[in-house]
């Protein structure tokens, strides 16, 4: 039990500045040093001590000075801009010499985020520069190299997210890794003019994970497996089975595959066993092996690519090695809020990527719930058994401070997490620990690498029959899921007040938590009653096709141009879809006729008590009495506009981005010309109208 905060000093720094860079990331008022102040001075009352009704001082002016720094990071990222040469993009043209500084993403083309060097008109007026770009290659190019240096002619462009409500926020995603603008290339717009071949650790460190990945290819043949076994012991992703890949995100067993803190806690642990022969209690032992053992993990970071996740579970794992050879008074919480504390002051942005929230949560909530569950069986003399009901209870705790952010993010969640976690961690432990050893087998006992990979090989392969196994069961993934913001905070709210009571002298409060449990009950209750009277029309913006959404309360009728199995109505609609609590969808055409409870849809026309709204198509033989409010045109219409126009005689026009630029411009001159209004998708993004 913690009996006072002195037991975690780091606890309320932390909090505090996870604070601090929300408000002054979401204040306008960044330019006055006031609010440093007035927020500093909240830092002095974070430390009132009750008993003696006095302020710690100095705790107070260093957290004061903390936030007042924290603050200027954040407006001087916003008043500099991650790009140094955007000011030069206008008056220096279109010639910019870019090196490759992260590994390429593969889609319909390779992507990848590049370091700007130097930007000009010309050739010859080339000026050097900073900042980093995302560019996309032409279809047909190679794979891009890390440390590729390219001369690239093309327009440079504004990232621009999709407007489609509840899509990913990809340009807020790419500015927090400091990209603010793209190119997109056409053959003949790029030319590769050399290799930087500067001293770079992380270029040996390449280096050196392309060799294990030749090593593990020599002994493991099967490419499902292969591809797991770069995920998991080399953090290299992109040859994992699609359907595989899958099966552990139902199954929650993904976090296996992308190399972070369990990855970084069983190489700890595989060092630690290394070096455990060796005593270490004093000296120069304990010093040596302090260094062996962190060496260790940054070494594994180097080779798997240096990711942000591994990077912050390595940072974490360091502070709390370094707590427990010195420090005397030893407490993982305070060793995890201080590596937080620290990240967060290096890079504020930190605090919102997933990544980050994820780690953080998971840690805190076996930290805090572990022990409290795995009380409910106090005695358990089997060895297997307690060692298995230890795991089950490791994946429970975490899941308690997960769940939450997991159907927020992804809306979907994995019933049997706790089945796969009791076989995917150990199996993971004894993957990787294998890996390690063939690696090692492969430069000093060679005669041992057959057997080690094909052991390998087969644990691989054992633990992905049984993940397909446990996707197979029914109800395996709950999908569909949604929780908008004021639930999320009121759950977070009732997980830690029911977590404070259990480590403290706080009582548990009953009222508190039972007011958090009827304000969750209150707030599904009016939306479930808001989304039964809601009647809307949804036009998306999805560049070359139409999706339409006619909604009439729980019910959804969907207009589509593009195929069923393209995926892009997926990923830009289904977000919107759950947040209205649809319960079943129906497909239409311009030849449906359907009476919904408050609209009637007719030969292209959606009829409400209040709107007429006509979906253009040639063969229009259904006119309503009254007026049509809005005329949506499409690429599907091939007729001759102006006799439309005269037919229906629309309030608005909405222009959607099915049809190419050249329709797109002869209508949008047409309308100009005589007048008429117009909603333009091209221009205001997605669009929603009440019916």
């Amino acid at each position: 039990m913690i009996s006072t905060w002195q037991e975690i000093p780091f606890f309320r720094p932390f909090i505090l500045i996870l604070l601090s860079v929300v408000i002054l990331d979401h204040t306008h008022l960044m330019n006055g040093m006031w609010i440093f102040l007035l927020i500093g001075l909240g830092g002095l009352l974070v430390y009132v001590d009750k008993k003696a009704i006095a302020l710690h001082y100095h705790g107070g002016i260093v957290m004061m000075l903390i936030i007042a720094l924290t603050g200027m990071r954040l407006e001087h990222r916003k008043s500099i801009s991650p790009l140094d040469f955007q000011h030069q993009i206008e008056s220096q043209g279109q010639y910019i010499q870019v090196k490759v500084v992260e590994e390429p993403k593969k889609g319909k083309r390779y992507r990848a985020i590049c370091s700007v060097q130097n930007i000009g008109n010309e050739l010859s007026e080339m000026k050097e520069c900073t900042g980093n770009i995302l560019i996309y290659f032409p279809s047909n190019h190679p794979k891009p190299g890390i440390n590729d240096i390219y001369l690239v002619h093309s327009k440079i462009q504004d990232i621009v997210n999709n407007t489609n409500p509840y899509t990913f926020d990809w340009k807020s995603y790419l500015y927090n890794r400091g990209v603010i603008k793209q190119v997109f290339l056409k053959e003949g717009q790029v030319d590769k003019i050399g290799y930087d071949t500067s001293f770079s650790i992380m270029t040996y460190a390449r280096q050196a994970r392309v060799e294990f990945q030749n090593i593990l290819s020599t002994y493991i043949i099967s490419d499902k497996e292969l591809g797991i076994a770069y995920a998991m012991i080399l953090g290299y992703k992109n040859k994992l089975d699609e359907d595989l890949y899958d099966a552990y995100t139902d199954t929650g067993a993904v976090h296996t595959l992308a190399v972070s803190g369990l990855h970084v806690g069983i190489m700890a642990s595989i060092l630690s066993l290394l070096l455990s022969a060796f005593p270490s209690r004093k000296g120069l032992m304990k010093i040596l092996k302090f260094l062996l053992l962190t060496s260790g993990i940054w070494f594994y970071v180097l080779i798997t690519g240096a990711g942000p996740a591994i990077v912050r579970a390595a940072i974490m794992f360091t502070i709390i090695i370094c707590d427990y050879h010195w420090s005397d008074n030893r407490n993982i919480l305070n060793s995890l809020c201080a590596a937080g504390f620290f990240m967060v002051l290096f890079n504020p942005f930190i605090v919102y990527q997933a990544g980050f929230q994820f780690s953080f949560l998971a840690l805190i909530g076996i930290i805090v719930f572990y022990r409290p569950i795995n009380r409910l069986i106090p005695y358990i003399d089997n060895t297997l058994l307690r060692y298995l009901w230890g795991l089950i209870c490791v994946s429970f705790a975490a899941q308690i401070t997960v769940f939450p952010i997991t159907v927020y993010y992804f809306h979907k969640f994995p019933s049997f997490f706790w089945l796969s976690g009791m076989i995917a961690v150990p199996l993971a432990f004894v993957i990787l620990g294998l890996g390690v050893a063939l690696i090692i087998s492969n430069y000093i006992l060679p005669i041992l690498s057959n057997f080690i990979g094909e052991v390998l090989q087969a644990t691989i392969e054992l633990l992905n029959n049984l993940i397909v196994q446990i996707q197979s069961l029914p109800n395996s993934s709950n999908d569909h899921l949604w929780l908008d913001t004021p639930q999320l905070m009121m759950l977070y709210g009732l997980i830690a007040l029911i977590g404070i009571s259990l480590y403290s002298k706080i009582k548990f409060n009953y009222v508190y938590c039972s007011a958090l449990i009827i304000g969750l009950f209150a707030h599904g209750t009016i939306k479930d009653i808001q989304t039964q009277n809601q009647l809307e029309l949804m036009v998306y913006d999805i560049y070359g096709g139409t999706v339409i959404d006619i909604i009439d309360g729980h019910e959804l009728y969907t207009y589509k141009s593009i195929p069923r199995e393209d995926q892009s109505e997926k990923f830009m609609c289904d977000n919107y879809r759950l947040s209205k609590s649809i319960e079943h969808q129906e497909y239409i055409d311009n030849h449906y006729d359907q009476l919904g409870d408050n609209v009637l849809i007719k030969n292209g026309y959606v009829l409400s008590k209040n709107k007429t709204i006509l979906i253009a198509h040639e063969s229009i033989n259904y006119t309503p009495s009254r007026p049509v409010d809005f005329l949506i045109l499409t690429a599907s219409y091939k007729g001759k506009l102006s006799e439309l126009i005269n037919k229906v005689k629309p309030q608005y026009v909405i222009l959607d981005k099915s049809m190419s630029w050249d329709q797109y411009y002869d209508y949008k001159h047409y309308l100009s010309h005589i007048k008429q209004p117009v909603k333009n998708i091209f221009n205001t993004g997605a669009l929603t109208i009440n019916l």
